[in-house]
């Protein structure tokens, strides 16, 4: 595989995670506020916690390929300009975890003193922006050295 080849790899593949992520992001959305619920309600927490802990992993799954597979730590050898940001998007994999922990963990509490859920949704939806400014920044870094799918 040439060069050429090997950067349309990583930029489909990088692409093909994150539609993956959003899709789940989506679904964990749709899934915390049916219909008009201002709020989880209690009897879909236990299907909402599913789908968030799945989203964990995905996560887990994504930012251990990105790491182990090297795709930013490449971008930043063939490009030293970007290795400041590339540096900066990898050290957000632990928080952005964090995050997803915390709202998994306050969630569980809450549910189980059937509190209201109105807090996790807001939480989440920070969270979901923050990731989608995550995948950004991972997509401008790669597209920045390697070009785009269009490309």
């Amino acid at each position: 595989m040439n060069n050429l080849e090997n950067s349309r790899v990583f930029v489909s593949h990088l692409e093909a995670e994150h539609r993956r992520l959003d899709q789940a992001v989506t679904q964990v959305k749709e899934s915390m506020s049916p219909g008009d619920a201002p709020a989880i309600p209690l009897s879909s927490t236990n299907q909402v916690l599913g789908l968030l802990e799945e989203l964990r992993l995905q996560l887990i799954h994504h930012f251990h390929d990105e790491e182990q597979e090297g795709c930013l730590d490449e971008a930043a050898c063939r490009c030293p300009s970007v290795s400041d940001e590339a540096k900066r998007v990898r050290h957000e994999h632990v928080e952005l975890l964090s995050e997803l922990d915390e709202i998994i963990l306050t969630m569980k509490l809450e549910s189980k003193l059937h509190e209201s859920l109105t807090n996790i949704t807001s939480r989440f939806q920070d969270f979901a922006h923050t990731l989608r400014q995550h995948e950004a920044a991972e997509t401008r870094v790669i597209e920045s050295v390697f070009g785009s799918e269009e490309d």
